[in-house]
């Protein structure tokens, strides 16, 4: 699995798409880089609800592991929960003593009956965002990359839709805080990243 001290080379590089200052979560002025040395230094000794450049203060903290579940094409699966109105990646809690990656292998059997072996997750990373369906919940999870040839699904459990979306554009889908403001922007970022080494 990759992880982000595969990164520590390229944080010197301008992104000014990502740059976000850090000042209310760690009282520097100065914008710390995502990925910079600076900011993955920061971030191993900085308790956890610094771990996201959004701090969200005052809530109860639910670990999920969740998919970038992607498609050939590069389209990417969501889902909505029954009862919710945002769509967001498969996935969900870790049962206690239970791996990021076992508990995602098991959510998505049971959300959309895919049976695919952990081995082959690659870590994007750890966020941070408000829960969409739990209010006075914040949600801290692991999220991986999956890739899958199969295109159709069934949603199971308490998956009500599931949808296909670009991760590049998802106008008109309401989307979980989670996916909007982290995965996919991370996502987005990653592969601006790869093809400018080209």
């Amino acid at each position: 699995m990759k992880y982000e001290d595969e990164l520590l080379g390229e944080g010197e590089e301008c992104y000014s798409d990502l740059r976000r200052t850090n000042y209310e979560a760690t009282g520097s002025k100065s914008p710390l880089l995502p990925y910079s040395p600076q900011w993955i230094s920061s971030r191993r000794s900085a308790p956890t609800h610094l771990y996201s450049p959004t701090k969200v203060p005052n809530l109860t903290t639910i670990r999920i592991a969740a998919a970038l579940l992607l498609r050939p094409d590069g389209q990417t699966l969501l889902v909505r929960k029954r009862g919710a109105s945002a769509f967001m990646q498969p996935g969900g809690k870790i049962a206690p003593g239970e791996t990021p990656d076992a508990a995602l292998a098991r959510e998505l059997r049971e959300e959309i009956d895919l049976d695919v072996e952990p081995a082959s997750f690659e870590l994007l990373g750890e966020f941070s965002a408000e829960a969409s369906n739990e209010p006075g919940h914040r949600v801290h999870a692991d999220v991986f990359l999956v890739r899958t040839e199969q295109v159709h699904f069934h949603p199971a459990a308490e998956i009500e839709e599931l949808r296909w979306v670009s991760p590049f554009d998802a106008a008109g889908v309401a989307l979980a805080p989670l996916t909007a403001d982290h995965i996919f922007p991370h996502y987005r970022e990653l592969i601006g990243r790869r093809t400018r080494r080209r």
